[in-house]
């Protein structure tokens, strides 16, 4: 703040205020400065943090909070006008707005009514502009505003005229044809004596193809000023003229406009091209293919290269596509080298020469020809072993042939003798996707040769290997499962021969041995070189290939494991023998192995869990698999494990009940419903019982389960509601309870719930859909102005046809309600989005081949500015299929761009939105940093559990803490076991925080997960 002493007693009194009165004492001091000289950006800043502090203080009281907006505030909002844009009304108005905008209805219709009223009165005295400011800033109207608005727009030929016409026509009040031309002509008769931004607003809302000539010819066609303000209210011009082609939707215009950026383009302001360098929101307005290699082409000429290579890769429209293969050889000539620029990057933080030159890749890829990509090795020759790893990456998603250099060393660990450890790691994971996106002879021979340069041997390594021999095996070549025996049976290395074995177990997995090279395998269990962890993988391949395909020395080796007495599990190869050997018919008939293996008893015929169950996670798991085979019988136990189980089991067992489905006994049934009615808690949520209650009896989900859903998480109600969208259901009452139910969640209180139903109840009821909404559309309350379902109308239009939207849907866009029209045209822009999501997922879902996915890097590229959720779902879903191992990494590289953007979009909703697949649950505790100090922490937990004994579960969390925190710290719940997490942001001050576990998930004391 200034010099004044008074601005620093502000400040302080404004630091921790005791009471709402504290901070409405300061508001006479403020006003005492509003009247000094050379003060009124320091007095604006006061008014925006004493406001700041005073919704903070009333965000429980919204009745004090109307008061304080009346009697506080609203005068200051209306002082007589500065001579300038800046003075602290300007400001008030704004803040008072948004406050206005957080009130309940009740409240905000209150003080929207007295403000309106004070506002209309002072539009003809001094405050004009200001009373302009606030009516603009409320954003809703009726015929008094309109009609005072319209006769000061009317009556000056001023800047006061352009700014009432501005905020006339953003109030979004339909026109009819005979006001829209006296509106229009009377911007078209001020634009000469232009520019300004209220012009420039107007134009955006109304412009028309005239309108747009008119800007070219008096404000841009021959500028005749360069100062700051000129070159701010240009760039509005500019954007307005592509905001006039985009509504118009005339490419004619289009073309012209763009004819017209182009030549502006070529006027350099300061030594900088003003057009295209700092905003892409010109192009992505335009339909106009030229549009890239224009970009590109002023790229290779200008002094910061790295805008235009940005620009040019922001297109996200499906007519800039083509525009890529039109960029000509000469540019890509410079792009090329500037991918070859070293990027003096030598920690972990990214450098804008790293971003730089990763732009330049991009740009390149985009061009989709092969020929023209630099040498990774090249690229990477004068680079750290992070960088290495990012174009590594890069090369994976490729499918390079022959391997970039240095692979074959790096996954030796003898590249990088300078890098510290934790850099030759990461450079050498980057080489294990190189080698494995090749799948070819070469990268199976370097990854043959690979030697950890961590602590234990990586499992992608491991992956590595198996997928790439399996390649070579469908190409009639068995070379490769010679050489892995060899390993595994002969290496002095025993990281080599572990690598070896778990490929092998990976092949064996995939049913890719012969009967002899099984026995092979099964001879490696006896070897007492094989390591404890490659036994385990053995044993639980050869588990994966069912009865038939089990070698009988593994069953005797598995066997001799389950009978012989053992103190703990090293390794886990009890518990995988456990396995392998309960997966054998006559095992499920043998009351021994029942008894002592799986802690079961028969009891009238059928089995029950007698007692503590042992330990760990195979137990559960073989349980239910004899439940597959025969619900009846071991329906009970079942039911136990359902009812009782802690997160790792339900998991377990879970696939077997889907699997039974219409073959589930009641008490089964009766356990899942039990369990998700947990969820009435709203403490915890598990996605995958519903799923399985709606597989197997979904008229009991319908009947039973969905009666407090009110209580539930707010991702619990949304993953309801696209559960029930996605239910097969007979015609009659079931459809009807979906409905009910899809509709109560259609009126939820969090806009994601709500999407949700909506997206869903388009796609399974539309015409019922329809008619809510048109009901919705409708309604009014005449004892007080307020959205209602208006909003929920406004919110679904864009999840209806374009022919759905019309009559009284349609003209929610010019609704009284400022909430309403916002939520109308943010449904309408997200139902653009989505149709150029869907163009684009065509093209990336379809790639098959690592040769294709270059010709498609630009279709990934654009996915990744406009996907959603379901964009996400369908790549991961695509992931899972048979593809190329290149193809998968770059279908992850684009599914985590789409992940990314929607994370930014939902944190924008009305409420901020964060979700991640699993289970979730509500916790409280501590995280303790490196430095040792505890600091609160509440939120959300997310659990992926794996399905089956060997594979992996992934955890994390978000929430809110009292300060930042180290990258590496320690979550401790009470009652829990404390967990390793890793710190991936926090935001402050809003003081959310995402993390994910490093360690066992947190599990109550005792747990088995």
């Amino acid at each position: 703040m200034s010099g004044d002493p008074r601005f620093a007693e502000v400040e302080l009194r404004l630091r921790g205020p005791a009471s709402v009165d504290d901070v409405r004492a300061v508001l006479p001091i403020l006003d005492e400065l509003a009247a000094g000289e050379g003060t009124t950006e320091a007095v604006a800043d006061g008014f925006r943090s004493a406001v700041i502090v005073l919704r903070e203080l009333t965000e429980s009281e919204p009745n004090l909070a109307a008061k304080i907006l009346v009697n506080d505030l609203l005068s200051r909002c209306l002082v007589p006008d500065h001579s300038g844009e800046d003075d602290y009304g300007w400001f008030l108005g704004y803040g008072f707005g948004e406050w206005v905008d957080d009130l309940p209805e009740a409240e905000r219709h209150e003080v929207r009514s007295a403000a309106l009223r004070q506002a209309i009165t002072a539009l003809d005295g001094p405050p004009v502009r200001n009373a302009l400011r606030l009516i603009a800033a409320i954003g809703y109207w009726d015929q008094a505003v309109l009609g005072a608005l319209d006769r000061l727009a009317h009556d000056r030929d001023d800047v006061v005229g352009d700014q009432a016409l501005s905020t006339r026509v953003s109030l979004r009040q339909p026109l009819d044809p005979s006001e829209r031309s006296q509106c229009l002509s009377k911007l078209h008769a001020r634009i000469p004596a232009g520019p300004n931004r209220y012009q420039c607003t107007a134009g955006r809302i109304i412009g028309t193809h005239e309108t747009a000539q008119l800007v070219w010819e008096c404000w841009l066609a021959k500028p005749e000023r360069s100062d700051p303000e000129s070159e701010l209210l240009n760039m509005f011009a500019r954007s307005l003229l592509s905001e006039i082609a985009e509504r118009a939707g005339d490419q004619s215009l289009t073309t012209r406009v763009w004819g017209w950026l182009v030549d502006l383009s070529g006027r350099p302001v300061d030594g900088l091209e003003p057009v295209f360098s700092m905003n892409s929101s010109l192009v992505n307005r335009l339909d106009v293919p030229d549009a890239v290699p224009q970009l590109i082409r002023l790229a290779t000429a200008a002094r910061r290269r790295d805008l235009y290579l940005l620009r040019a890769l922001e297109c996200r429209r499906p007519a800039h596509m083509p525009g890529w293969d039109l960029v000509a050889t000469s540019d890509i000539d410079v792009v090329r080298k500037e991918a070859l620029q070293p990027t003096r990057m030598t920690g972990l933080v990214a450098t804008s020469d790293l971003h730089d030159k990763e732009a330049a890749w991009d740009v390149l890829l985009c061009h989709g020809a092969a020929a023209a990509l630099p040498s990774f090795r090249d690229a990477i020759a004068e680079e750290s072993g992070y960088v290495a790893h990012r174009f590594l990456q890069l090369a994976a998603c490729l499918g390079m042939a022959p391997l970039p250099s240095p692979v074959d060393q790096l996954l030796a660990g003898s590249a990088g003798a300078s890098w510290g450890k934790n850099e030759r790691l990461v450079a050498q994971i980057g080489a294990i996707e190189a080698a494995h996106g090749a799948g070819t002879p070469e990268a199976f021979a370097a990854l043959l040769g690979y030697r950890p340069v961590g602590d234990g041997v990586l499992l992608s390594a491991i992956e590595a290997l198996a997928e790439t021999a399996l390649r070579l095996l469908r190409e009639d070549d068995r070379g490769p499962v010679v050489k892995l025996f060899t390993v595994a049976q002969d290496s002095p290395h025993e990281d080599s021969r572990a690598t070896a074995a778990g490929a092998l177990a990976g092949l064996l997995e995939h049913g890719a041995l012969t009967l002899a090279e099984r026995g092979q395998a099964a001879a490696l269990l006896t070897r007492s070189t094989t390591d404890v962890h490659a036994r385990r993988q053995l044993l639980y391949a050869f588990a994966a290939l069912g009865p038939e395909g089990v070698e009988d020395g593994a069953v005797r080796y598995a066997s001799g494991v389950v009978t012989t007495p053992a103190v703990g599990d090293v390794g886990g190869v009890r518990a995988a023998a456990v396995w392998l050997v309960g997966l054998q018919p006559r095992s499920r008939h043998d009351l021994a192995f029942l008894t002592t293996h799986l802690g079961l008893a028969e009891q009238d015929g059928k089995y029950v869990l007698a007692g503590p169950r042992p330990g760990g996670r195979v137990a559960p798991h073989v349980v239910a698999q004899y439940y597959a085979a025969d619900p009846e019988r071991f329906g009970t136990a079942v039911a136990s494990l359902v009812g009782d189980g802690d997160e790792g089991t339900i998991a377990l067992v879970l696939p077997a009940v889907r699997e039974a489905a219409n073959r589930t006994p009641a008490v089964v049934s009766d356990a899942l419903l039990a369990r998700l009615r947990a969820a009435d808690q709203g403490y915890s949520f598990e996605p995958e019982v519903l799923r399985a209650l709606a597989a197997v009896t979904p008229d009991r989900l319908l009947a039973e389960g969905c009666e407090n859903v009110t209580a539930w998480l707010p991702q619990a109600r949304a993953e309801l509601a696209e559960t029930l969208g996605e239910l097969v259901l007979p015609s009659g009452n079931s459809l009807d309870a979906r409905f009910t139910v899809l509709a109560r969640l259609a009126v939820d209180g969090v806009y994601a719930v709500r999407r949700e139903a909506y997206r869903q109840a388009a796609t399974c009821e539309p015409d019922r859909l329809l008619a809510m909404v048109t009901s919705w559309a409708a309604w009014r309350d005449d004892d007080i102005c307020r959205a209602g379902p208006r909003r929920y109308a406004a919110e679904c239009a864009g999840w209806l046809t374009p022919e759905a939207v019309s009559g009284r849907i349609a003209g929610l866009a010019w609704d009284p309600e400022p909430a309403v029209r916002d939520a109308f045209e943010r449904s309408v822009r997200e139902r653009e989005e989505r149709r150029a999501a869907e163009a684009f997922e065509r093209e990336v879902l379809g790639v098959s081949k690592a040769g294709s996915v270059i010709r498609h890097w630009r279709h990934g590229l654009a996915l990744g500015r406009v996907g959603d959720d379901r964009t996400v779902r369908r790549l991961a879903g695509r992931r899972r299929q048979e593809l190329p191992p290149a193809v998968r990494y770059w279908l992850k590289r684009v599914q985590k761009a789409v992940a990314d953007r929607w994370a930014g979009v939902t944190r924008k909703w009305p409420e901020p939105w964060y979700a991640r697949p699993g289970r979730l649950e509500r916790f409280s505790g501590e995280i303790r940093g490196t430095d040792g100090r505890d600091v609160y922490v509440e939120g959300t937990l997310w659990l992926l559990a794996s399905e089956t004994p060997n594979a992996l579960s992934s955890w994390g969390g978000w929430g809110t803490c009292e300060r930042s925190l180290d990258l590496g710290s320690e979550l401790r719940i009470p009652g829990r076991r404390p967990a390793k997490v890793l710190v991936l942001s926090t935001h402050f001050p809003s003081e959310e925080i995402v993390f994910s576990g490093s360690s066992a998930y947190p599990s109550e004391a005792g747990g088995a997960n």
